[in-house]
């Protein structure tokens, strides 16, 4: 079921992805009770690592994906290019300390946020495929 070309499922997983998103970025805090979502669950060395934020940004995203089946050949280059942005953003900074350092500060985490939500948004309104 669509609502104004977005699932419903999407549009109930969205807000999920923008939080995690964002806590993973370090834009926003957020904690569980007792438990902030940015810090590592899983570590090997310095600098790579898993929180429960990233891993919930993959999960969700992977939902909006699943529950749309989109054709990617519907998209344009710039389309294929921040969704590109959007997987390699969430993927990197936990095993780059590069990417790390770089999205350490407020202003390029902001911009990575909403690259990511561009993404995100990208992905649902796709058309279907195969289905």
């Amino acid at each position: 079921m669509r609502i104004g070309g977005m699932d419903l499922n999407d549009a109930f997983v969205a807000p999920f992805y923008v939080l995690f998103s964002a806590a993973s970025l370090g834009v926003v805090g957020f904690q569980l009770p007792g438990y902030d979502v940015a810090e590592p669950i899983i570590a090997a060395g310095d600098h790579v690592y898993l929180s429960i934020a990233s891993i919930g940004s993959i999960v969700t995203l992977v939902l909006a994906y699943v529950s749309n089946s989109p054709d990617l050949s519907a998209m344009g280059l710039l389309q294929k290019w921040v969704v590109l942005a959007t997987v390699w953003l969430i993927i990197a900074p936990p095993f780059m300390p590069a990417m790390q350092t770089l999205l350490g500060s407020f202003i390029p985490s902001l911009f990575a946020l909403i690259l990511q939500m561009a993404g995100f948004y990208i992905i649902g309104y796709l058309p279907e495929g195969g289905r």
